[in-house]
């Protein structure tokens, strides 16, 4: 008898395409698992084969989620945006496969954050501390491992309010329960119902009340008035007035009536009046008890031009004051209706005027104070004197033939 050693068990692993199959001996193996089969030899002896199939499917599903810019690369596909697509591959089997590919887009999260703080508290965004007023901005993760950017918002909750006040001299402003009388800059603090701090600077303005002494001198006639009352008569008064800050204020006040007759007097033909120092001078003539003023007559002086009656009038600290009507006799003047020889027109006179005389003269143009502004000697006949440079007034005409002068009025307009 001869005898056989029993083979050793064959060990192997067959990888196999989804759908096809094997055969080990009269058995077919088409699923994947772990197959142990007997076969006989030639030799009639038992041969075990111990097999394990794998199975290579055909279809493979793929989930996949990735952020906005990604992509997910399949053979020489690229996929950049959510949906089910379908790839045909050759697998490491060799075997034809489809990839089902499901993929999701997460967008990038952006997210504005307000926050209101008390001065001292912070903010944790992701693994920053913020403690100060500002805007922030920081890149997170999510939970689906995308960027998600977060704009942060920090504020103080509390407030700071500046407060101006404007009291009297001797009064007293209360804020916060806290009364103020002196001039100067506070601050306090308020506790808000959120728990933060309201901080208060209040500015403290003390204005003066004031007590002023003054002394007004006024017309006769007029009236001063001061507040809301009005004085007429010479005396001291005081009146309680407001400041433009609403305090009161003293005035002490004297009033003087500024009143005087103004007082001239004669030397030879010239009326003479009393210089003061800042006055103004105005001559008048007296017809039919009306003043009538002379025109150029407003120095302290004034040269009579004929017989009559005369008033000065004298204004000072913006009063006017009259002098009553009186005569006077000039010596040396006769009347130009009393001058036989010469006439003179026309008069008043603009441009020029004219003199006709019957003899030969000699002529002297006077201004109202005497001075001689023009001389010259005049041949019987017509003759034509310019005046136009001449500043409007009444001027002492001046005319002598032998032994006889005559003087009259001339007036330039």
């Amino acid at each position: 008898m001869r005898v056989y050693n029993v083979p050793a068990p064959v060990q192997r692993v067959v990888k196999i395409c989804e759908g096809d199959s094997i055969r080990v001996g009269s058995k077919v193996h088409k699923n994947t698992g772990f197959y142990r089969d007997t076969l006989l030899t030639i030799f009639g002896c038992d041969s075990i084969i111990n097999t394990d199939l794998k199975i290579a499917p055909r279809f493979y599903f793929v989930q996949n989620d990735i952020c906005t810019g990604q992509n997910v690369e399949i053979g020489n596909q690229i996929f950049t945006g959510s949906g089910v697509y379908t790839v045909s591959l050759k697998n490491y089997f060799g075997c034809d496969s489809i990839i089902v590919l499901n993929l999701k887009v997460n967008d990038v999260i952006r997210k504005s954050i307000d926050y209101k703080i008390c001065p001292g508290e912070s903010v944790k965004v992701g693994i920053k501390l913020y403690t100060q007023p500002g805007v922030y901005l920081d890149t997170l993760s999510s939970a689906k491992g995308c960027d998600s950017i977060v704009t942060s918002k920090l504020i103080f909750n509390h407030v700071v309010k500046d407060l101006t006040y404007n009291i009297c001299e001797g009064s007293e402003v209360t804020v916060n329960n806290i009364k103020y009388n002196q001039e100067g800059i506070y601050r306090d603090t308020i506790t808000k119902a959120d728990g933060c701090d309201s901080v208060l600077n209040i500015k403290i303005v003390v204005n003066k009340k004031y007590v002023t002494f003054a002394v007004f001198e006024i017309c006769k006639g007029a009236g001063l008035t001061i507040g809301g009352s009005t004085y007429f008569n010479a005396g001291a008064y005081t009146e309680l007035l407001s400041s433009v800050k609403g305090c009161d204020s003293t005035v002490n006040f004297e009033i003087k009536i500024v009143n005087f007759v103004p007082i001239f007097y004669a030397v030879k033909d010239t009326l003479k009046a009393i210089q003061i120092e800042g006055a103004k001078y105005q001559w008048y003539e007296c017809v039919n008890g009306e003043r009538v003023q002379i025109l150029g007559a407003s120095k302290s002086d004034f040269v009579l031009f004929k017989s009559g009656k005369y008033a000065l009038g004298i204004t000072y600290m913006g009063c006017t004051y009259f002098s009553d009507c009186k005569d006077f006799i000039s010596t040396g003047i006769v009347q130009q209706t009393n001058a036989p020889w010469f006439t003179v027109f026309p008069n008043p006179a603009d441009l020029q005027f004219t003199i006709r005389s019957d003899k030969d003269s000699k002529l002297i143009i006077r201004d109202i104070r005497g001075r001689i502004l023009f001389k010259t000697t005049l041949s019987q006949g017509d003759h034509q004197i310019d005046v136009s440079s001449w500043v409007t007034g009444i001027y002492i005409l001046e005319m002598t033939s032998g032994r006889s002068t005559y003087k009259s009025k001339l007036v330039i307009k």
